[in-house]
């Protein structure tokens, strides 16, 4: 297995955990890890209707196939935060609570022609947060894609370094092979088009495996990662990086409500695997 590609291995220990979870008869097809359905790639205690309604506005198809897919980063983002969208002012994420509404697969106009961008979560309050969930797709390279339409943007998201990266990206002045910088810069200039005025936060929240120390792919990752949020330090849309672990591991501990104890563990149980 150490010789096979390190996606491959990835996504059948992901399928592999699933079918502990849920049995051998889960999967559709293989060796695309596919569910036969949507509710099957969901932990238990998932307000399933209304989380497929509000997925079925949203874009890119995720409802037909790419929520089916047991490395599916939308099914990921739906398992961590569904129990908290009853519960949003519970929630602590990006060091920011009070939130008083949480939503998924939410559209966040750049107010550009074109398809707006969407974020997996859109945590909403006096402080914004809005979540870009991955799982996968740091383990494949990304370039820098921007239609023409961005280069009419001349409000004030025109002087922001998220802006300038556009330019820098696109001349291949700053290149970044396995972030896909270019999508977040879309969803910040969405992000500070929706909250001009108040505060916001753009949070890259990403899966790893138990052994990601191990492998060289997922260190250059995080260096990716920790240089974007330097290039864009002391903007209004701030950019903050959590890997879904971290994240889970702040919700455990002393004195935290026993569903949210049983709901950690059922996304250790499903995601928490060497590769």
């Amino acid at each position: 297995m150490k010789n096979i590609p390190v996606r491959r291995r990835a996504i059948a220990a992901l399928g592999a955990a699933l079918e502990r979870v849920n049995g051998k008869g889960v999967f559709a097809r293989k060796p695309e890890w596919y569910v036969r359905k949507i509710e099957d790639n969901l932990v238990p205690g998932m307000p399933v209707d209304t989380i497929i309604s509000q997925l079925g506005h949203g874009a890119g198809r995720e409802l037909a196939e790419k929520i089916r897919a047991a490395y599916s980063s939308s099914a990921l983002a739906v398992n961590a935060f569904g129990p908290w969208r009853s519960r949003p002012g519970e929630l602590i994420l990006a060091g920011v609570r009070g939130f008083s509404q949480l939503n998924f697969e939410v559209r966040c106009p750049t107010g550009l022609k074109g398809t707006a961008p969407h974020l997996d979560v859109l945590a909403d309050g006096a402080v914004v947060v809005g979540v870009e969930s991955k799982c996968l797709e740091p383990l494949t390279t990304h370039g820098a894609k921007f239609s023409s339409a961005y280069d009419s943007i001349c409000d004030e998201r025109a002087s922001t370094k998220w802006f300038r990266l556009i330019k820098n990206l696109r001349s291949g002045r700053r290149s970044f092979q396995f972030l896909d910088a270019s999508q977040l810069v879309k969803h910040a200039l969405g992000l500070q088009h929706k909250c001009p005025t108040s505060p916001a936060i753009l949070l890259y929240l990403f899966w790893e495996p138990s052994n990601a120390s191990e492998l060289e792919v997922f260190r250059q990752h995080r260096a990716e990662v920790e240089e974007l949020a330097e290039a864009v330090q002391g903007e209004h849309v701030q950019f903050a990086s959590q890997t879904y672990p971290d994240l889970w591991a702040s919700w455990e501990g002393v004195g935290k409500p026993p569903w949210l104890t049983a709901h950690v563990a059922r996304l250790k149980r499903r995601y928490q695997v060497a590769i």
